[in-house]
């Protein structure tokens, strides 16, 4: 059986869902008061006592006392805060997230480029993510400084709270529908039962990749950027070694992806002079090298150095594209789409309805994605810390 074909069905079809359910946002629904007259459309957020709280399309949230609510509404909030566990999680999108930053360990100084590598890796290894951070030149942590302050101020909190919005409503779909979208005819030739694991472990990383109540404005602007990638990193490297895991026993090959435990890397380093070297990465024999140089006493990958620039100025010019009429017309295309697609999604119960939606969500996701070039954000994504991506993560093909 071609498991790398499996695979790859099974990840478009997760990730095509995936796509549809962001892009086209579930409803929010109405909530009354006991004398009827008054009523409100808002995502439900949590229940915090005996208080009901509401977000609006505006991101703006609203307290309602439970005894205020009119009886219907009162089960509603009932029924969604049990789907959401216990009382219901506090909204993320939020002034504190559930996760505190690491202590900071300071970066030793005047290091080989082999003791580099070495601390790089088990520093990582013991949790401490924002090493990859300390570990860049002076200039470089500055410009990232930079970026990040100036994201801050330009992005809309009501934005984020969207895209929050979407993605939570993303994972309860992909978990809803679980064993509809196992048994969709585009998987009827390959037994899904042996890659349940993968799915469930993908819907995780999936809810791990988006983490708004992480990177979100006010974050962006008032955390350490050390503290930042540490605190993502934190969130997202457990769930990529569950899916690692998950793939591993499913009999997929995950160094032919490129995935390896810190604890496994092996690695050499070649010094050619005071301040180049060739560091070679053994990963399951698969061997392969890139240079290094030397900045600042920093020792750090050429080819990160050597796009830089390029890198930053990029990141400059798609933020400043960031206007305030382009992503209001972002958050309006959400609206504008929530009715016409997710609803009718949600509603499926049987697989015939499923597979029968299928087709034109192909249809429709082709030419919207040739029309996003491949979508991310304007300007490219971050560039890779010194050491390159968390090895526990997954690299793309």
């Amino acid at each position: 059986m071609d498991r790398l074909r499996i695979l790859s069905s099974f990840v478009a079809l997760m990730l095509l869902v995936s796509w549809v359910a962001l892009a086209h946002a579930e409803p929010s629904p109405k909530w009354t008061d006991t004398s009827g007259k008054f009523s409100i459309v808002a995502e439900f957020v949590q229940v915090d006592g005996d208080i009901v709280v509401l977000r609006k399309a505006d991101g703006q949230e609203v307290r309602v006392p439970m005894t205020k609510l009119s009886s219907p509404s009162r089960v509603q909030a009932r029924k969604a805060a049990k789907a959401m566990g216990a009382s219901g999680a506090p909204s993320s999108v939020s002034d504190t997230a559930s996760v505190t930053p690491s202590v900071a360990v300071p970066f030793p100084e005047g290091m080989s480029c082999q003791q580099t590598v070495q601390y790089l890796i088990d520093e990582s290894a013991k949790g401490n993510h924002r090493v990859l951070f300390d570990s860049l030149p002076t200039k470089h942590r500055g410009d990232l400084s930079e970026i990040m302050q100036l994201a801050g101020k330009q992005l809309d909190p009501k934005l984020f709270a969207a895209i929050e919005s979407s993605s939570d409503r993303v994972v309860k779909l992909l978990k809803s529908k679980k064993q509809l979208i196992l048994g969709s005819q585009m998987l009827a030739q390959f037994n899904t039962s042996q890659y349940t694991g993968v799915y469930d472990a993908g819907v995780n990383m999936l809810d791990a990749v988006v983490a708004t109540e992480i990177i979100n404005p006010k974050r962006l602007q008032s955390t350490d950027p050390g503290d930042l990638l540490g605190l993502y990193l934190k969130k997202l490297t457990p769930a990529s070694e569950k899916l690692m895991q998950a793939m591993t026993e499913a009999g997929i090959d995950t160094q032919q992806g490129g995935m390896t435990n810190l604890k496994d890397i092996k690695f050499t380093v070649e010094e050619k002079s005071s301040t180049e070297a060739v560091v070679t990465i053994d990963n399951a024999g698969k061997k392969q090298s890139s240079d290094w140089v030397q900045i600042d006493g920093r020792w750090v990958a050429n080819d990160l150095v050597k796009e830089w620039d390029t890198t930053m100025q990029k990141a400059r010019a798609g933020i400043s594209g960031l206007t305030t009429e382009s992503q209001t017309q972002a958050i309006d295309q959400m609206k504008m789409f929530d009715s016409q697609f997710i609803a009718k999604f949600e509603a499926v119960k049987t697989q015939q309805e499923l597979d029968a939606m299928i087709l034109p969500m192909m249809m429709m996701a082709g030419p919207m994605m040739q029309q996003m070039g491949g979508g991310g954000m304007p300007g490219g994504g971050m560039p890779p810390p010194a050491f390159g991506p968390d090895p526990n993560l997954p690299v793309e093909q």
